[in-house]
């Protein structure tokens, strides 16, 4: 597993979205010229956490690494999608949380 730098935005909230410098073109009409990012938050409460939002499809090798680094996936109580394209919840189609019930 790649070792990476995940941003403590406030306290125990990390950013654990991805860069993604190969992407040229947004929903098919918006150009990319240098990529684009999917921002992913891991908040770690006192007593549960939540993973807001996840990544594109293809990329969530990396989105599980990052998460791993901070947290066990078992330990995820929920997901917060902020609307279901694909850049926002492919990871639920990947069982990458295959322990969360609660939606």
């Amino acid at each position: 597993m790649n070792k990476y730098a995940l941003p403590e935005l406030s306290d125990n909230v990390f950013w654990v979205g991805i860069k993604d410098w190969n992407r040229r073109l947004f929903d098919s009409l918006i150009p990319l010229p240098q990529g684009t990012s999917y921002n992913a938050f891991l908040v770690k409460g006192t007593r549960k956490t939540a993973l807001i939002d996840t990544v594109n499809p293809g990329l969530e090798r990396e989105l599980k690494d990052k998460i791993e680094q901070l947290s066990e996936l078992d330990d995820i109580d929920y997901v917060v999608m902020n609307h279901a394209e694909p850049d926002h919840s492919a990871i639920l189609t990947k069982n990458i949380c295959q322990n969360i019930v609660e939606m």
